[in-house]
């Protein structure tokens, strides 16, 4: 049934809290053998942690429009770091018209079906090309509008669909925000587990001209954790039987690991380490949400599915 917080996905919400407090505590712990530079580096990652697990967790507790809005918001910011890293130079016009397009796309997710999410995104690439080209101050205006295209179909269409699981109305006790908190939580988790298998295990780089520091370990210690975790929370947040989690899981696992390398190759072309400084301890908010670029959007399409 459509509504967004029940018992199960706060069952949840107090697991997370719970490993954020378990990590705070463990950090203060061993403050006295750790250099002072890594326990700064770390008390800054996991404060960060905490206000995005706060924000996120407000922003499904009260309404839909919230918690679109508050992505529509995360992807104006993405879009603005995208065009710094990018090196987009072009007019205030230009780049008013790209807001507004964001804003709509959102307002589409918000009020329209979701085949007029893939309107919205045809829409834009002729609205951008031709206020492009109309502004004479702007040179190469092919090259400048594939890149505000692409910026756009990354922050707005791709991450849209993180907002768009809200939309769905699950069977049975399932809620709508339960999908949408397995998605962001599996994802980020999975992210995670393969930093720490990769720091332990990892030998075999596979990835050397994109991201020299990911590995198999890693990658595949990540998915098969990532997997574990998600069997373990499915029965509190999705309708779905084992088999069809274990799908999911690893749609979600598998999706995350290729957007992470999606924005890691745009990262490498324009030779930038993060996307911008706005989250302390993580980098931007392309760093921190570039693996929901590809995971949300295969299953949210999985979920439409299987779910509703």
């Amino acid at each position: 049934m459509f509504q967004l917080f029940t018992s199960q996905v706060s069952y949840v919400t107090y697991g997370i809290a719970g490993v954020l407090l378990v990590g705070t505590l463990v950090i203060a712990a061993f403050k006295s053998r750790l250099s002072a530079k890594l326990y700064t580096k770390l008390t800054t990652s996991m404060r960060s942690w905490w206000l995005l697990a706060i924000l996120y967790c407000v922003a499904i507790s009260f309404n839909k429009t919230l918690y679109i809005g508050l992505f529509a918001l995360l992807a104006l910011l993405a879009f603005y770091e995208f065009c710094q890293f990018s090196r987009v130079r072009v007019n205030k016009r230009v780049l008013a018209c790209c807001h507004i397009l964001i804003v709509l796309h959102y307002l589409v997710i918000l009020n329209c079906p979701v085949a007029f999410m893939w309107v919205s995104v045809c829409i834009s690439v002729s609205v951008i090309f031709v206020v492009v080209k109309l502004s004479s101050d702007l040179n190469n205006s092919l090259r400048v509008t594939l890149k505000l295209f692409s910026g756009i179909f990354i922050c707005s269409f791709l991450l849209g669909h993180v907002a768009a699981l809200i939309n769905l109305e699950p069977t049975g006790d399932y809620s709508s925000a339960g999908v949408a908190l397995f998605l962001v939580l599996l994802t980020e988790l999975n992210d995670v587990f393969q930093f720490i298998w990769g720091k332990l295990f990892g030998r075999c780089k596979i990835v050397k001209a994109i991201s020299p520091n990911k590995t198999l370990e890693g990658y595949l210690g990540g998915i098969l954790t990532t997997t574990a975790v998600g069997l373990g929370i499915a029965p509190l947040l999705l309708p779905l039987n084992p088999v069809q989690v274990l799908i999911g899981v690893l749609i979600v696992s598998l999706g995350g690991c290729i957007g992470d390398l999606l924005m890691s190759a745009f990262k490498r072309y324009f030779k930038v380490k993060d996307t911008s400084a706005l989250i302390p301890g993580h980098g931007g908010i392309l760093d921190r949400l570039d693996s929901l670029c590809i995971s949300s959007p295969l299953f949210f399409y999985y979920c439409l599915y299987v779910v509703s």
